[in-house]
């Protein structure tokens, strides 16, 4: 599944792994010469990792 908003794209992947699943996720479309870009590039990471992975987890946790 991809999604494209402005400049940017993400793009999700489901990979069977024996009896789980990796959701994979990969944010597309930064040219690190742009110094917008270069911004989104390094503020949005933690935002990834910090804010919306862990929300992820707690509702796939809640709904398990």
């Amino acid at each position: 599944m991809a999604y494209t908003f402005g400049d940017f794209e993400l793009h999700w992947e489901i990979v069977p792994q024996g009896e789980a699943t990796i959701l994979r996720l990969e944010h597309r479309g930064f040219d690190l010469e742009n110094p917008r870009h270069r911004f989104a590039f390094e503020n949005m990471g933690p935002g990834w990792r910090d804010v919306v992975l862990p929300r992820l987890a707690e509702g796939l946790l809640e709904a398990a």
